[in-house]
């Protein structure tokens, strides 16, 4: 028999992909290493995710206790995230057959990683009388907020999320508070578990840092990093453009394009500005190497309009490189404005620039904030993070059964 079991429900995005690619992102990060941390303090997590690829197992064991099912959803390949909505039903089919057959697991809660996943939880949860818990990752009224409108259909889908769900998992305190302000959740059901960051891979690699530069010719000048998806909510361009205010910094945009044709948008956009000579593209680096590159910058850039949490910020500065960022949702609580980089409240390439030049001009600062980054990211561990969802967990199920009594 198994033991105490969790399912997982993460459709549009695989904890396999790599960050930066198509959907992928800070999410995929989420649901893997809190999954394995999760195993590690005794429960045993299922993750059922879309087929995106043809001739994938039915099946994967990512670590002792955690297993991945990838599920016939659609058509086997990556689709975008608004074509998915019409493959929900068969992503729920197979959710309940593959649990039921070649799962042969009988789970005391299902657990669902943004929007599209918990359509299906919610239905499944209700089918088998057992409690719903979400985690939405972002929020379309806070990207609304921002300037980037959503279909209606998930502003909606995530209030009655919000209205169902015994617990809302929330990344930050700001998503708590933006869950509070715009959807009426009360605090009581909610928890913030921040993500974590794995010190053994992300940590000051100077060596490793220097032969990287080396290897793309970047040695000469300031090295500024972006990493994520190039899509507007991300700030991408707002990064290059910042390079036109920096003449002697080169830029390094590591990531791939989540809708076709961005990352040639942006390499076009490149070539127009003229900084064709000091503008490199990369495809997403796995984490080992990604932890390189963070060592290798000077200072790594993240300009988005809205940011549930902010892992690519977490993992540069347990790598001991600052971070300039805009001040907003959890951001500000990932960066310590001036001690550990610097929060922007403006959102335009000619503030970041002058906010850059003005840390690149103190080498004594750069230093000191590089040590103190270091150390504010090394105190968020996963393993905190999962031991207060094992506590939440354990609070609902006690309250569902209080209540059946």
């Amino acid at each position: 028999m198994r033991r105490e079991g969790v399912a997982f429900l993460s459709l549009h995005t695989s904890p396999l992909d790599l960050p930066g690619e198509g959907a992928g992102g800070g999410m995929n990060v989420y649901v893997r290493e809190m999954a394995v941390s999760l195993a590690r303090l005794g429960l045993a997590v299922d993750i059922y995710t879309r087929a995106s690829s043809p001739g994938l197992p039915p099946v994967v064991e990512l670590a002792p206790g955690v297993r991945l099912f990838h599920l016939e959803a659609g058509p086997a390949r990556p689709l975008p995230k608004g074509a998915l909505a019409r493959h929900l039903a068969a992503f729920l089919c197979s959710f309940m057959g593959t649990s039921q057959g070649l799962a042969g697991a009988s789970y005391s809660l299902v657990h669902a990683h943004y929007w599209l996943a918990g359509w299906a939880a919610s239905l499944a949860a209700e089918r088998w009388g057992i409690p719903l818990v979400q985690s939405f990752h972002t929020l379309a009224r806070r990207k609304e907020r921002a300037g980037f409108p959503e279909p209606p259909i998930r502003s909606s889908t995530e209030a009655r999320l919000a209205r169902q769900a015994s617990l809302v998992v929330a990344m930050s305190r700001s998503e708590a508070e933006d869950l509070e302000r715009l959807y009426g959740v009360p605090p009581d059901r909610v928890v913030v578990a921040a993500p974590g960051v794995r010190t053994e891979v992300f940590r000051p690699r100077p060596r490793e840092g220097q032969a990287f530069r080396h290897s793309l010719g970047m040695e000469r000048g300031p090295l500024l990093l972006f990493a994520g998806r190039l899509e507007p909510l991300k700030g991408p361009e707002l990064f290059v453009r910042a390079l036109c205010f920096l003449p002697e910094a080169q830029g390094l945009v590591v990531g791939g394009g989540s809708a076709p044709g961005e990352g040639r948008r942006l390499e076009r956009l490149v070539y127009e500005l003229g900084l064709e000579r000091r503008v490199r593209f990369l495809r997403p680096l796995p984490q080992e190497r990604l932890a390189v590159a963070y060592s290798a910058a000077d200072l790594v850039v993240v300009p988005s309009a809205a940011e549930s949490f902010g892992l690519v910020a977490l993992e540069a500065q347990a790598c001991g490189t600052p971070v300039v960022a805009v001040r907003t949702g959890g951001l500000q609580e990932v960066v310590a404005d001036g001690r550990t980089g610097v929060l922007l409240g403006e959102r335009n390439p000619e503030a970041f620039a002058r906010a850059i030049a003005a840390l690149l001009a103190s080498p004594a600062l750069l230093a000191s904030m590089r040590e103190r980054a270091r150390r504010r990211a090394s105190r968020q561990t996963w393993e905190a993070a999962a031991s207060v969802l094992v506590g939440a967990y354990r609070r609902i199920l006690e309250a569902e059964r209080l209540a059946s009594a």
